[in-house]
């Protein structure tokens, strides 16, 4: 039954492997390097080579040290909208029309997958994030699937499908994308939040008129 409701999406483009490795992942290349530093060093060692064994594990520990040092030095912009995403729909969820109101774009508009019209503005989306818990309080809520695309200098996408637990109901099932842009103060900002499928059905024009009618 749930495999009926719970939505797809298909997943967006990461980082290079090589972003990926020195500054989001870097835990596997660091055990890679210190397995092969430390079998290369007791090989030189049994043919009597201990200096350069020295140098080679050495070298390996260092490089290893690097790449973690430079995972937690560096959050990237993938990482930011990863994280901003996420931190959108906690803040939805909770209520927390500060903080969305931080997130949002001043031209944030929301929109169902394949619809013409404009859908809702960014103060209307405002107004049913404040009305959210009083109108529809929920009891949890959880990130099934999340993709996210830098697509360019201050544009980047992502793709969330979100479980949602409402109070005295059962789960809801729901996927989004959000598009990102880079304001000038170096924040990503979302322009554009789409629904893609709600419980399994594409959304149409009456998603609109829902959303827009908690914040009455």
């Amino acid at each position: 039954m749930l495999d009926q409701i719970i939505p797809t999406v298909e997943a967006l483009p990461g980082p290079g492997v090589l972003e990926r490795i020195a500054f989001e992942q870097p835990w596997p290349a660091v055990v890679a390097l210190l397995v092969i530093g430390l079998l290369a060093a007791v090989m030189l060692i049994r043919r009597g080579r201990v200096a350069r064994a020295v140098v080679i594990d050495t070298a390996a520990t260092a490089l290893a040290a690097g790449l973690i040092v430079s995972a937690t030095v560096v959050t990237t912009d993938h990482e930011r909208v990863r994280a901003g995403s996420r931190g959108l729909v906690a803040a939805a969820l909770a209520g927390d029309e500060s903080r969305v109101g931080e997130i949002l774009a001043p031209d944030a508009r929301l929109t169902a997958a394949g619809a013409s019209s404009v859908g809702l503005q960014r103060d209307a989306v405002l107004a049913a994030v404040r009305a959210l818990p009083g109108r529809a309080p929920t009891r949890g809520h959880a990130i099934v699937d999340l993709t996210a695309s830098v697509d360019g200098a201050n544009a980047a996408r992502s793709r969330l499908v979100v479980r949602t637990d409402f109070r005295g109901g059962g789960p809801a099932f729901s996927a989004w994308q959000l598009n990102w842009r880079l304001d000038p103060g170096g924040a990503w900002r979302v322009t554009r939040i789409e629904a893609l499928s709600i419980n399994g059905q594409a959304p149409g024009p009456w998603l609109a008129g829902e959303i827009a009618s908690l914040g009455r």
